[in-house]
C-alpha cells in the first residue's frame, strides 16, 4: 500500500500531522525572533514569558534548571547562573522553592 493510501485510510492522521507542524512552526519563528538578542537578552524573553502572576507576585512556576533555561536561550548553564546570580544579587529576582520570583520589571540591557 503507498503512503497516500494509507493517509487516505485514515481521516484524522492528516489534520494531526498540519496542527503537529503548526505548533513546531509556531515553536521555531518563535525561537528565530530572539536570535538578535545577546544572552541577557534571551533569557530575559524566556523569563517573562514564563512568568506568571501568583498570589500578587509575578513567579517563574517550577523547578527549573539552569542547564534548561540555557536550552531555551541558546546559551551555555554558566551564563545563565551568571545572569540569574547578578539579577538576585541587584534585587530584580529571587529563588524560591520550585520557583524564581520577579520582584521589579528586569533591565532592558544588561
Amino acid at each position: 500500500m503507498l503512503f497516500e493510501e494509507r493517509i487516505a485510510a485514515r481521516l484524522e492522521l492528516p489534520g494531526a500531522i498540519a496542527r503537529d507542524l503548526a505548533v513546531a512552526f509556531g515553536e521555531t519563528m518563535t525561537r528565530l525572533s530572539t536570535l538578535p538578542l545577546d544572552a541577557y537578552g534571551r533569557l530575559r524573553y524566556y523569563l517573562i514569558s514564563l512568568a506568571r502572576e501568583t498570589d500578587g507576585c509575578v513567579v517563574v512556576q517550577g523547578l527549573w534548571m539552569q542547564q534548561q533555561l540555557a536550552g531555551l536561550a541558546g546559551c551555555c548553564r554558566a551564563t545563565v547562573g551568571r545572569i540569574l546570580c547578578e539579577l538576585a544579587r541587584g534585587g530584580w529576582i529571587r529563588f524560591e522553592k520550585q520557583r524564581i520570583s520577579i520582584l521589579q520589571p528586569l533591565p532592558e540591557q544588561f
